[in-house]
């Protein structure tokens, strides 16, 4: 499967390159296991980040992996964004081509009460980071990580594509490119993929819905 960039952008992955990243982030999910302390979504993101790096080298994979980069006004040289992971290809020219991932956490228990967070999913700090252009500007596709704090992947789903489906105009959905489940990902039901129209041209975000697992006692 080639992903192309878009109409006339000239850019595109390598045919295996999104194929084998979805393989290698829920591979190395499997194996991860977090203390129980480990509730915050960057304390998250920092540990799955050392545990990718370990399994693409350990795999020998012809990309690389790095954590969290910032983004700056090219005018004002203000941040204006970070992305938590980003992954390259050692194949591809340059530093501007890159499938990014955002990390977002759902279903948190905060004083007792449990809130979704399905509207920061799909808001400005996240899947809007890659419709407007923050993230992955010249790319054709990037991922989102749902950090799935009980453990509920169905309800999950349901709910991360309601808001999708609510935000449609704002996430500049194409027309059967609502939450479906992601072909490149047919052992993962709940995982999804969704196709947007930007200024570049066509762009896809895979959705990874990943259950938190707990062990030890700190």
């Amino acid at each position: 499967m080639q992903v192309v960039a878009g109409r006339g952008a000239g850019r595109w992955f390598p045919d295996a390159f999104v194929p084998e990243i979805l393989e290698l982030l829920l591979a190395t999910w499997e194996k991860l296991k977090l203390t129980r302390d480990v509730r915050l979504e960057p304390r998250i993101t920092n540990l799955f980040n050392r545990a990718i790096e370990d399994e693409y080298t350990r795999q020998g994979k012809a990309w690389y992996v790095h954590p969290e980069i910032k983004e700056a006004d090219p005018i004002t040289g203000k941040e204006i964004s970070r992305t938590d992971i980003r992954l390259y290809h050692r194949d591809l020219p340059g530093q501007k081509l890159y499938f990014a991932l955002e990390a977002k956490r759902l279903h948190v228990e905060s004083d007792g009460r449990a809130r979704g967070g399905y509207g920061e999913y799909v808001g400005s700090d996240g899947m809007m980071c890659f419709i407007i252009g923050k993230y992955s500007h010249t790319a054709p596709a990037g991922g989102m990580l749902a950090y799935v704090m009980d453990g509920d992947l169905e309800r999950a789903a349901q709910g991360v594509a309601k808001a999708i489906r609510n935000a449609a105009s704002q996430l500049r959905l194409v027309a059967g490119g609502e939450y479906q489940p992601s072909k490149l990902m047919p052992q993962h039901p709940w995982n999804g993929e969704t196709q947007h129209q930007r200024n570049t041209g066509l762009f896809s975000v895979f959705h990874l819905l990943l259950p938190l697992r707990k062990v030890g006692k700190n």
